[in-house]
């Protein structure tokens, strides 16, 4: 057995090299080491998750329930409405001559109106949850990035699941074209899928500034994989975790966050 750091030859049961001084990890620091890492991170989580939400845990964000109130009062209204429009001095004794038809009215404004309002509701609400560039000292390294997330997150499973690139691909002459277009518009892109049901991806933004060639920049997004509007209540549970998580990982990777530049100008 060597000394990592002067090379010098140590006895196995050495704890300390009698060259350099430095101290030998053997099979259990390191174990303790990585043991302690893992519980260092998941207590800089909680503190984070304490001073940006209501919750004080990464865990009891995750089981809250998300109000989407917004959601059935689009689907509800139209629906109730046109309801009683249709059932409008129509004698008690005559509706189940006209339910069948008036369901299926109601069924065609929710899948043509009342749903296409819930998703742009949905959308609105959340590109209004964090959606912040933050450009950081150097570019940042999507494989190392994906490496330490799969390593640390584990633990938030079933919410978080396995982490990777995430490209668009498209069937089809055009819409192979289109897809590439748009991974090149996005940049590098990774993600997983989010929450028990896999109801969106989390994603995570990062690429070059464009201000400056040596500056890096990251942002969060999400994107629905099912057809319930939930890309809202996604993002509310998952940025705040991945706030502090990228924070961590660039506290650890020595890269800095850039000061935004104060649009005043000296006189």
């Amino acid at each position: 057995m060597f000394c990592i750091h002067c090379g010098n030859q140590l006895s196995e049961n050495a704890r300390f090299c009698r060259k350099c001084g430095a101290k030998v990890d053997n099979g259990e620091d390191i174990a303790y080491q990585e043991e302690k890492a893992k519980d260092d991170f998941r207590q800089y989580i909680n503190n984070h998750i304490q001073m940006t939400t209501k919750y004080q845990s990464a865990e009891e964000l995750l089981n809250s329930k998300v109000s989407q109130k917004y959601v059935w009062v689009c689907f509800g209204v139209p629906a109730v409405v046109l309801w009683f429009y249709m059932m409008g001095g129509t004698p008690i004794e005559d509706i189940f001559d006209v339910i069948g038809p008036v369901l299926l009215v109601i069924a065609v404004v929710l899948c043509f109106i009342a749903y296409p309002i819930a998703l742009l509701v949905d959308t609105i609400l959340s590109l209004r949850t964090n959606n912040t560039r933050v450009i950081v000292s150097r570019n940042i390294d999507a494989e190392e990035l994906i490496l330490f997330l799969n390593k640390n997150l584990y633990y938030l499973a079933p919410y978080f699941h396995e982490w990777n690139y995430i490209v668009m691909v498209g069937i089809g002459v055009s819409h192979a074209l289109f897809a590439d277009a748009y991974n090149a518009m996005m940049g590098t892109r990774i993600g997983t899928a989010f929450g028990r049901r896999k109801s969106c991806f989390v994603e995570i933004y990062v690429g070059p500034s464009g201000e400056n060639p040596d500056w890096g920049v990251y942002s969060f997004g999400a994107s629905m994989k099912s057809f319930w509007p939930a890309k809202y209540s996604c993002k509310v549970k998952a940025i705040p975790i991945l706030q502090a998580a990228m924070e961590y990982y660039l506290n650890i990777s020595h890269i800095t966050v850039v000061p935004p530049r104060s649009s005043k100008t000296d006189v």
